[in-house]
């Protein structure tokens, strides 16, 4: 309790113009201070590195999607169309329902036959919230049916059905975020330790 009063003393003094400065005054318990240093830094790691990876895959969104006006195109034929119910929990423990349009297409490239099953870019991470749109979505593309195939000429295994992508601008922005919530985190721990314990 004499702590607690002292230190409220001591923020008063500060608050109403004392000569006691707030963060002069701000001490942390000795045997906290280490675990707060080192959580601190634990949680800017997770969040740096969670925004670092979320950035990269937005932005390789983002590049794939500019430079498929300069992929080949090959003709290809569907081996099967269908749809993939997939439940996510979300912050808040509910669950959010998504439902992922698949194709599997056959195409040929460089004499070599190959397989693929991108419909579009960043489409199997997002999905449709609506089991109708993601049903109608896969009926564009039936089994049996020829369609045209975007390879990538560096490296031909890589190839969608539709240019463009999906999701890559809120990745980038989600990505932004963690690290910025990294940076807090990290500037919390390096204050913490510059504290005097008690």
């Amino acid at each position: 309790m004499r702590r607690l009063r002292r230190d409220a003393v001591v923020a008063g003094l500060a608050l109403t113009g004392g000569s006691a400065p707030a963060f002069a005054a701000a001490v942390v318990d000795a045997t906290a201070k280490p675990y707060m240093v080192g959580g601190g830094w634990i949680v800017a790691l997770i969040f740096a590195g969670l925004g670092g990876f979320l950035l990269r895959k937005g932005i390789a969104y983002r590049r794939s999607a500019e430079a498929m006006s300069a992929w080949q195109t090959v003709e290809g034929e569907v081996l099967e169309s269908t749809v993939r119910k997939r439940v996510d929990r979300g912050y808040d423990s509910a669950d959010i329902t998504r439902y992922i349009p698949q194709v599997r297409y056959a195409y040929k490239l460089g004499g070599i036959a190959r397989e693929g099953a991108t419909i579009r870019i960043g489409l199997g991470d997002f999905g449709y919230m609506s089991e109708q749109q993601a049903r109608e979505h896969a009926g564009r593309y039936p089994a049996g049916a020829q369609v045209v195939v975007r390879c990538d000429p560096q490296n031909p295994d890589v190839a969608v059905l539709e240019a463009g992508q999906v999701g890559g601008g809120n990745k980038v922005i989600a990505g932004a975020i963690f690290l910025l919530l990294g940076v807090c985190a990290a500037i919390f721990a390096i204050w913490i330790a510059s504290l005097a314990a008690r």
